[in-house]
């Protein structure tokens, strides 16, 4: 019975290990964004051709991803390869070949990605890897750099999208992994204007290495094109931010419209959005029961867009109401109800 105590014990101890173990490993994702010349090359070249690599290593996945661009290289390229291990000003062996990348030209783009083995990946994180691109006038590199990765991004941001709603938008992300993220302001600008606005903010999940969702809605704007971006920011007040990749554009209404008033019941005020396909005036009259004017709400010329006003019933008796909009041949009547 003690042997079986014992052995359920271990089990139990060792389950218990996994499952912490499971649940404290989350992704360290590095981005990287470097040039590439020839006067880092060793030795240095006097070549004018220049270059770029830009991407990201993933720790759980092992994975460097990455694109180059370069151009105005003297000769025509012949290969391009990772090197390491090698110090900064060092030459040292191919350590990737990176297959498919362009050859005989002298301006061109590359994209791939690889993952590492444990020595590879000891490599690139001390900082002893170069990226080295070949040519037949420097065989031994034309244009170099060292692979120094910046510091792990606390949220890898996997999507980020919009959809429009009349004049309401929804944004749409997700998050592929998270590292202390505290949650995300949500800002907002005129694509004519350079300052931004925070309009809300969403809580994140703090450490997590699982896909995590998140939306925000965006409601009542006015006809126009605006710019979307994320502040994420972190538990101790660092942030970095993400950009919508596409303007969105509040068009002109394509037709009459009139909401029903809301909150409905309501005390004692109320809203009413309508929309105007063109330009004009504009009148709204509110009616008791029995049919007879109350007062006028508005009657003046308006824009073509999307509109909201507001109604303060604080002087009017509880009962049933009607409000009447008319613009041009539009007509449209709906009932309301104040509860004091």
């Amino acid at each position: 019975m003690k042997n079986l105590n014992k052995l359920f014990t271990v089990i139990l101890l060792l389950l218990c290990s996994l499952f912490l173990s499971q649940s404290n490993s989350y992704a360290l994702v590095y981005p990287f964004n470097l040039s590439l010349s020839g006067l880092q090359e060793v030795p240095p070249n006097a070549s004018p051709a220049t270059g770029n690599i830009s991407g990201t290593y993933d720790d759980i996945s092992k994975t460097i991803s990455f694109n180059i661009t370069f151009t105005g290289f003297i000769g025509l390229t012949t290969a391009a390869h990772f090197h390491g291990p090698a110090a900064p000003g060092v030459n040292g062996p191919v350590l990737i070949g990176l297959t498919g990348f362009p050859l005989g030209v002298t301006n061109g783009a590359y994209g791939n990605a690889f993952v590492l083995n444990p020595t590879q990946e000891t490599h690139l994180l001390g900082g002893l890897v170069y990226c080295n691109l070949h040519s037949n006038i420097f065989p031994g590199g034309e244009i170099r750099t060292q692979m120094i990765l910046d510091a792990p991004l606390p949220v890898e941001l996997s999507s980020f999208s919009s959809v429009i709603n009349r004049n309401n938008v929804k944004l749409n992300w997700s998050t592929a992994s998270e590292i202390n993220n505290s949650g995300f302001d949500i800002e907002r600008k005129n694509t004519n204007s350079i300052e931004w606005t925070k309009i809300g903010n969403v809580i994140g999940n703090g450490t997590t290495n699982e896909a995590m969702n998140y939306s925000f809605s965006d409601l009542k704007l006015h006809s126009g094109t605006y710019n979307y971006r994320l502040k994420q920011i972190d538990y101790n007040g660092n942030y970095e931010y993400f950009n919508l990749s596409n303007e969105v554009n509040i068009g002109t209404p394509s037709g009459f419209y009139v909401s029903q008033n809301y909150p409905n019941p309501f005390n004692p005020t109320t809203r009413i959005d309508y929309d105007l396909p063109e330009d004009g005036f504009v009148n709204i009259v509110l009616y008791n029961a029995v049919g007879k004017e109350v007062s006028v709400i508005t009657n003046e010329f308006k824009p073509a867009g999307f509109h909201t006003l507001q109604i303060n019933g604080s002087e009017l008796s509880s009962g049933i109401y009607f409000y009447r909009i008319t613009s041009g041949d539009f007509t449209a009547t709906k009932k309301m109800q104040l509860i004091k």
